[in-house]
């Protein structure tokens, strides 16, 4: 049985510690019938071995399960430091405000509330005012409630009869059922704190993060997040983890469109745009994982202590056709393995057959068999290109070569501090015996090829997110630089902002008669575009306020003409279309973590392709030139199908001189973007820009 700690009294962590560690529990919904809800609950956290006392509640019954009940919480004559109220709805507001007034610093909320905290006269929002106004911690509601190892508690009313005590990973999960399917793995993996956080009335992932991080057990985080409810909290729980050392994995739902409109129905939650929650998370070090088979691999790899010294992945296999499998997942997935070096294929060459090639990844298997095996692993390990060796092999029970494979990963692993990790392809084949007994020496056992690759990115490639550099962002500005009512500015305005700050612009001009026009052709030479200019119009080739390619001035004046009709007094943006390779670069404001930006292949790359990536402020020229090269409009930019070879480092500059600009402005502007910037050689300029400006800026 676990040790209780003692509550802290007065720091942020008291009423979170009284919900996951607490020292005495009152049960509301207990009941004289066996197979009541509330009766489940009292059971599950009875027969856990909880360190702390038990207090059935029932107002009329005098006891239950042969202990003695308490009519109320105020009448049980010691201190409770949480409540679990497996009651209806009707009762549930009455039942917090009593445990409120008896003392109570915690409570479990396993029902749903009806309405949300946006509707002030419903359940859901006075219980939430209650919560906060007494600093309660709260998991629910509609949950399924949590499981403290470190106090023997499954706060359930379905419990899990076959856990292992102990763990090191901490699970926070919007989704009850897959709260359960992952304590529920046949892994070996436990977890030391898992909760099922439900609609969180009171309590969010941020609150369950930042405690994880304060508990010495922790060394994996898992998240399974619908939405992220209150972004800073999140974002400095999430940054503690990581100076502490502490791996944060997120599985992020609702990443499609049908996904967050089930988001929406299922918990309430502002589901989010993925694309931004990738970038927040990449900003922050947290790994974000697409599968819950991904998850657990990755959680996997991190709950052991060794970690890659470099990012480089050595593969050693015994399957010519699983080779070919690696190699190709590997290609998809953008994980490269370093070549071996001389000394490397030096050692390894004996121990092939004549024919085989010495490669990463290693396909050992010939003549020797399984003695090939250590030697072959040995060196791969020994390669200094080399970070995290992986032993990729099936593992079926029943056969002698399963014993052969894991006695030569765990020969090797006692020779060095780099992880060894076993891959097998199939994961139903892998022997769950074998697999217990590596990852019991310190070998984490991985499942499923691709999943398995995922992981082993995440894990490569670790911290080097957050080690990059960020470029200073320039400080918000604190007046608004703008001038009208509009809700959007004019081009010709956009294009002298982007000038004032240092960003290339296409010459343009507003003329209004043919002889300004015609000037204007003379000085900057043909073609030029012409284009209506009113901050009221924002999508301008809508309506045909834009004619491209005219080459004399009888072409200009008659567009002059044309755009002119209908708009006395108001001139025409006149610019000189310059070609090469488009790039769009934009924007928005997310309502959860606010401006982020855009940055892709203009046209349909952006449209069709969805060439692009996210970025935030003060991101580093250094990450930015990475994310540009991740771009299939990368090839152009170097000069494919004939274009004219960029300067990689004027697109860079370019792109980061805007982020600065707008992370400034953007206290002002709702949304910006250039589509698209014009690249050719040396010069990058914009040729047409749409900024709608925030309310009353």
């Amino acid at each position: 049985m676990n040790a209780i700690t003692e509550p802290p009294t007065s720091d942020a962590y008291a009423s979170i510690h009284a919900l996951l560690q607490p020292r005495s529990i009152a049960v509301l919904g207990v009941s004289q019938r066996k197979d009541a809800f509330g009766n489940k609950v009292f059971r599950s956290i009875a027969q856990s071995g909880f360190s702390g006392r038990i207090f059935p509640v029932n107002p009329k019954a005098v006891t239950i399960d042969g202990v003695p009940a308490f009519r109320s919480v105020g009448a049980i004559p010691e201190p409770v430091d949480c409540v679990a109220l497996a009651i209806n709805e009707a009762r549930a507001e009455d039942a917090l405000n009593e445990a409120i007034a008896a003392g109570v610093r915690a409570a479990v909320i396993f029902g749903k509330l009806s309405g949300d905290d946006t509707i002030g006269t419903s359940v859901y929002a006075r219980v939430k005012q209650l919560a906060a106004d007494a600093g309660m911690a709260i998991c629910g509601s509609n949950c399924m409630g949590f499981v403290s190892d470190a106090v023997s508690l499954q706060m359930t009313s379905m419990p899990f009869r076959n856990r292992i005590a102990g763990g090191e990973v901490a699970l926070v999960s919007h989704s009850g059922s897959t709260w359960s399917g992952l304590l529920g793995n046949q892994r070996d993996i436990n977890f030391s704190f898992a909760v099922s956080a439900g609609q969180e009335i009171a309590t969010t992932a941020a609150d369950y993060i930042d405690y994880f991080a304060s508990q010495s057990s922790t060394k994996v985080v898992a998240c399974v997040l619908e939405t992220v409810r209150d972004p800073g909290k999140f974002l400095a729980a999430v940054d503690r983890c990581a100076a502490r050392g502490i791996a944060v994995v997120a599985l992020k739902l609702g990443r499609s469109i049908a996904g967050r409109a089930f988001a929406q129905s299922h918990s309430g939650a502002l589901a989010g745009s993925a694309d931004v929650y990738d970038a927040v998370f990449e900003r922050h070090g947290v790994m974000s994982v697409r599968s819950l088979d991904e998850l657990l691999n990755t959680v996997e790899l991190f709950r052991h202590p060794r970690r890659p010294t470099t990012s480089g992945i050595g593969v050693v296999t015994d399957s010519g056709g699983e080779r070919q499998l690696i190699a190709d997942w590997a290609e998809e997935l953008d994980i490269r393995f370093p070549a071996l070096s001389t000394d490397t294929s030096t050692r390894i060459a004996p121990w092939l057959d004549a024919d085989a090639a010495v490669a990463n990844p290693l396909d050992y298997w010939g003549d020797q068999g399984t003695p090939a095996l250590a030697p072959c692993l040995q060196a791969m390990t020994d390669a200094e290109e080399i970070g995290v060796t992986v032993l990729a092999s099936n593992l079926p029970d029943g056969r002698d070569f399963l014993l052969d494979c894991s006695n030569a990963a765990l020969e090797v692993h006692r020779t060095t501090d780099k992880p060894i990790v076993v891959m097998g392809h199939v994961s139903s084949t892998l022997s769950r015996t074998e697999a217990l007994r590596m990852r019991n020496a310190g070998i984490p056992v991985l499942a499923g090829t691709e999943n398995a690759l995922r992981a082993l990115k995440h894990f490569a490639s670790r911290g080097t997110a957050i080690a990059e550099c960020r470029s200073a962002t320039a400080a918000p500005l604190t007046y608004s630089p703008f001038d009208g009512t509009s809700s959007s500015l004019g081009a010709a305005e956009g294009f002298a902002l982007l000038a004032r700050n240092g960003i290339k612009v296409a010459p343009y001009r507003i003329v209004h008669d043919a002889r300004q026009a015609a000037e204007f052709g003379r000085e900057v030479g043909y073609p030029l575009v012409a284009k209506i200019d009113d901050p009221n119009v924002l999508h301008k080739s809508d309506i045909g306020g834009v004619m491209l390619n005219l080459h004399d001035a009888d072409s200009v004046q008659h567009a002059l003409a044309r755009l002119s009709e209908g708009r006395a007094g108001k001139g025409v943006l006149l610019q000189k279309q310059v070609r090469g390779t488009e790039l769009i670069v934009g924007m928005t404001t997310d309502a959860q973590f606010g401006p982020v930006f855009t940055v892709g292949g203009g046209g349909i790359f952006v449209e069709i392709f969805k060439d692009k990536f996210i970025c935030l402020p003060g991101e580093s020229e250094h990450t930015l030139r990475r994310r540009l090269e991740a771009l299939r409009v990368f090839r152009l930019l170097q000069g494919a199908r004939g274009q004219h070879a960029a300067d990689i480092d004027q697109v860079v500059s370019t792109i980061a001189r805007f982020i600065e600009t707008f992370s400034a402005l953007s206290p002002f502007v709702d949304e910006v973007e250039v589509n698209p910037f014009i690249v050719t050689g040396t010069s990058m300029q914009a040729a047409d820009i749409l900024i709608i400006k925030k309310h009353g800026a």
